[in-house]
């Protein structure tokens, strides 16, 4: 028996996390899925098992019934759970939709490069719409327990370090793997898929085998968007997995290392986290003090070696860098459709250096700020004019206004134009409270755009940035349907002029000119505000100014809410 052949048409062959085979038969070196349904009895988790594409093979922990009704969940061969469907006396209640989808997401970056607080804040930001009709309805729908713990697990760190300002935990290499996290749900659950499986597939030796122990269990968020539901399954990958030395040390490191990069092309969407408080660049730039640094980049007890744990970080983030600008690496057949979204995070760093007078255009090497800015400006450009079905811009007026400005015919009448509005950019978001209206508090702004040479090419015009509630709106109108606009537009021309500062100018050139991805900028700050270490207690942190307490997990921020919506951005178009 292999394939699919075997399953019912509504049930999908492959896993909705990972993309694994649900009915590996034929291969000897995967794992069949398994059909987990689970029953609460007594205050406990009991559950029965079932082989996909083989109903007449079950275990069921002792107490098992299903009286009151089942959740139903598949169980992948890499060992990701996840919710299909409620089950009652005789009924099954699969909710009816129009359609469903699903966006793989995986976060990787350096160690403690604030993947884990840009994660849990990023999906509590809610994106409810103005009341009436008109508007895309998007609703965050809370998960089965099973399926939701991953989530929940991270939000109960997040409202614990609000509390006592100990910082989340480090994502440890073997922290929410599969194994762990079935044997968590019930002691029993891993011995008997293993027995199940051992028995059917004639391994009997599989309770020694390297299994559970690749890509831990995803957070996963479900949305009510419109007609349609949706399924967003998070990865937010352990920094250790990109830091040479680790893998060095630890064999199983480097192991799930190898099989990350083969994983890696599988997601659909991968978000790096840049880190600024490990670069080099921003280091000689910035006006951040050890005391601030230290709270920023955690070097866990090596608080007199911040700079060689910096040192270590920044290869590790090179490292990351290089990845993802090498095709070669993480190029698959299904890589074409691959979504890529740079986060500068820790932005409230860059705010910090602004407000000492910092200016950005002097971040890096003498115009690399500008020259990156330049770049993303004409790759968004390229992509409007060939109207390339991955991209969606607006068709508000100023967006379409914006476009034919710089859509010039001659070539160097088009580049001045490039360069008159990514300057004009640039000394605005220099000034503190531009920089943080966008990254953070969302206020509305007016940018400024001076006339260029030769003027009556090039005269001056102003854009209009409304708040973030005005982004959402336009956003989340059923007329655009998630397209691009103008909010999108400035933020991601920032946000990539900043990292060719921090030194990644010659990976993001590579990165535009890569065709199987799609690829955005954005900044945001998880924290909204400046970390310190506290008095006399080395291992807290508290923010900088009066209030000192660190946001709660739903308030708002300006680019939270955009990174949020990004990521759902593919159902929404």
């Amino acid at each position: 028996m292999s394939g699919s052949q075997s399953l019912p048409p509504a049930l999908r062959p492959r896993c909705s996390i990972c993309g694994a085979n649900l009915t590996a038969w034929a291969n000897r070196n995967l794992m069949p899925g398994v059909e987990v349904r689970t029953a609460p009895v007594d205050d406990r988790m009991e559950y029965q098992l079932r082989l996909l594409g083989v109903s007449a093979q079950t275990r069921c922990s002792r107490q098992y019934t299903d009286v009151h009704g089942v959740n139903v969940f598949h169980v992948c061969g890499a060992g990701h759970i996840y919710f299909v469907r409620n089950e009652y006396v005789g009924i099954s209640a699969r909710m009816p939709v129009a359609e469903s989808k699903v966006d793989l997401v995986a976060i990787l970056g350096s160690v403690a490069a604030g993947k884990s607080y840009l994660t849990v804040r990023t999906l509590n930001q809610s994106l409810a719409r103005p009341y009436g009709s008109g508007w895309l309805s998007v609703a965050a729908n809370p998960g089965k327990v099973v399926e939701s713990r991953p989530l929940s697990m991270l939000e109960s760190e997040y409202d614990l370090m609000r509390g006592t300002g100990q910082p989340m935990q480090a994502t440890q290499l073997d922290s929410m793997l599969p194994i762990q996290f079935l044997r968590d749900i019930h002691p029993g659950l891993v011995a008997d898929m293993t027995t199940l499986i051992g028995e059917a597939t004639h391994r009997p030796g599989l309770q020694n085998a390297a299994w559970l122990s690749t890509i831990r269990q995803p957070v996963v968020r479900r949305y009510a968007i419109g007609e349609t539901e949706m399924m967003l399954a998070v990865a937010d990958l352990s920094g250790e997995t990109f830091d040479s030395a680790s893998r060095l040390r630890d064999g199983a490191a480097e192991s799930q290392h190898t099989l990350m990069l083969h994983k890696l092309a599988e997601f659909d969407t991968l978000v790096w986290a840049v880190d600024p408080a490990v670069s080099t660049e921003f280091i000689s730039w910035g006006a951040s003090g050890d005391e601030t640094l230290v709270a920023s980049t955690r070097p866990e007890g090596l608080r007199r070696d911040l700079r060689q744990v910096q040192t270590n970080r920044e290869g590790n983030q090179s490292y990351v860098a290089d990845l993802l600008a090498d095709s070669n690496e993480l190029n698959r057949d299904s890589a074409w459709r691959q979504r890529l979204v740079v986060v500068i995070t820790k932005s409230d760093l860059l705010d910090e250096a602004l407000a000492s007078g910092r200016q950005l255009s002097e971040l890096g090497e003498e115009g690399a700020v500008l020259e990156a800015m330049v770049s993303n400006l004409r790759y968004l450009l390229d992509k409007a004019a060939a109207n390339d079905p991955r991209w969606q811009f607006s068709r508000d007026p100023q967006t379409a206004q914006l476009f034919r400005r710089l859509s010039l015919r001659n070539r160097t009448s088009r580049e001045a134009a490039l360069g008159q509005f990514a300057t004009a950019l640039l000394e605005h978001f220099s000034k503190r409270d531009a920089f943080w209206a966008l990254v953070h508090t969302g206020t509305p702004m007016v940018i400024d755009v001076p006339e260029a040479e030769p003027a009556v090419d090039h005269p001056p015009y102003v854009v209009r940035l409304g708040s973030i509630k005005d982004y959402l709106e336009l956003s989340l109108m059923e007329a655009d349907r998630g397209a691009l606009n103008m909010h999108d537009i400035v933020m991601s021309t920032l946000a990539c002029g900043i990292a060719g500062g921090l030194g990644f100018g010659g990976e993001v050139a590579t990165m535009l000119n890569q065709s199987q991805r799609t690829v955005m900028f954005s900044l945001c700050s998880p924290f909204g505000g400046v970390p310190k270490m506290r008095p006399a207690q080395e291992d807290s942190i508290e923010l900088r100014g009066s209030s000192r307490v660190f946001p709660l997990r739903k308030d708002r921020s300006a680019g939270l809410v955009q990174l949020h919506l990004h990521l759902l951005r593919r159902c929404l178009a």
